[in-house]
């Protein structure tokens, strides 16, 4: 059986085109399973006064992130590194206590943070800071069910913070 050129050449197309389109397709890029919401306490402060930066971990349904301090060396723990900013003097982040979970791939149980965990990060603004200031950082976190681990993740984060005249007099109350 002769085949004609023009076969030949349909079934190098059909033979070829697959892995074309394997190779044009979108990357597949897994769901986000951790994210965090940012508030700071309290929004206005006066130089040379305290406040914290308040990070809600929100995590998927049946999902968990490592604690701070996971038993585990090979695991990816969760931490919050402040990014250095003019006016901010940052304290030590504090971690919430984990809870434990047992899943097949661990021996032992894992200290791990679930859906609304809060990192809370100190911090002392300058005398000598003014006006409004951007701060936050960068929360990495793996988030892992009960069937895998998935890629870990740089969340970065950020709040505005409104630093108030220390000159600015209280509001006076009025009684009428």
């Amino acid at each position: 059986m002769k085949i004609s050129r023009n076969h030949k050449f349909l079934l190098i197309v059909l033979a070829v085109m697959p892995a074309y389109l394997i190779s044009i397709a979108p990357a597949q890029t897994p769901p986000n399973r951790v994210n965090a919401r940012v508030t700071v306490e309290p929004a206005q402060v006066k130089p040379g006064e305290q406040a914290k930066i308040k990070l809600t971990l929100e995590i998927a349904d049946e999902a968990h992130v490592n604690s701070n301090a996971p038993r585990d060396p090979n695991l990816i723990p969760t931490i919050f590194t402040p990014n250095p900013t003019a006016g901010i003097i940052w304290g030590k982040p504090q971690y919430p206590t984990p809870t434990e979970v047992t899943e097949w791939y661990a021996n032992d149980p894992l200290p791990v943070f679930q859906n609304g965990a809060v990192i809370e990060v100190p911090f002392t603004i300058d005398k000598t800071a003014t006006g409004t200031l951007t701060i936050g950082g960068t929360l990495r976190a793996q988030a892992c069910d009960h069937e895998q681990c998935y890629p870990p993740r740089k969340i970065p984060v950020s709040a505005t913070l409104q630093i108030t005249s220390e000159s600015s007099p209280p509001p006076k109350n009025r009684q009428y």
